[in-house]
C-alpha cells in the first residue's frame, strides 16, 4: 500500500514536488480551504497516449491569506495548464503550470500596476 501511495508525483507553479496520495490529498486541502467554493473548470483538454493537458480556469472566495495577501473574500480566478501522465487507469504524474501573478493580482483588488510590456504602436 505505501509503495503505490507514494508513485503520484504532483509538481505544481509554487516549485512544490510532491510524492504520494497523502501529500497531494493534504495540497489539495490547503487550496480548498484557501479558496471557498473552489471549482476548477475544464476549457480545453487534449489527449495522446498515456497524457492528457489541457485549459483550466481555478476559482473561489479568497478566505485565507495567501502569497502575502491577507483574504479579501472576493471571488477570484487563474488558469492553469495541467499535464497528467497515466499508467493504465491511474494518475502517476501531475504537473501544473498557474498563473499565479494573475491570482495575487485580483486577490489586491488589482492594485498593481499591470502588465509593464508594450507594443510598439
Amino acid at each position: 500500500m505505501l509503495k503505490e501511495a507514494a508513485f503520484l508525483t504532483f509538481r505544481g507553479s509554487l516549485g512544490l514536488i510532491l510524492v504520494g496520495h497523502t501529500q497531494f490529498a493534504d495540497y489539495v486541502r490547503w487550496v480548498t480551504d484557501s479558496f471557498g467554493d473552489y471549482t476548477s473548470d475544464i476549457l480545453e483538454m487534449v489527449e495522446e497516449g498515456n497524457r492528457v493537458s489541457g485549459k483550466l480556469r481555478f476559482h473561489g472566495f479568497h478566505r485565507k491569506p495567501l502569497f502575502g495577501q491577507t483574504p479579501s473574500g472576493r471571488h477570484v480566478w487563474w488558469h492553469g495548464t495541467p499535464i497528467f501522465i497515466f499508467d493504465g487507469a491511474k494518475v502517476r504524474d501531475l504537473w501544473v503550470l498557474g498563473d499565479i501573478h494573475g491570482l495575487i493580482n485580483r486577490m489586491s483588488a488589482g492594485t498593481s500596476d499591470g502588465v509593464e510590456f508594450s507594443t510598439r504602436t
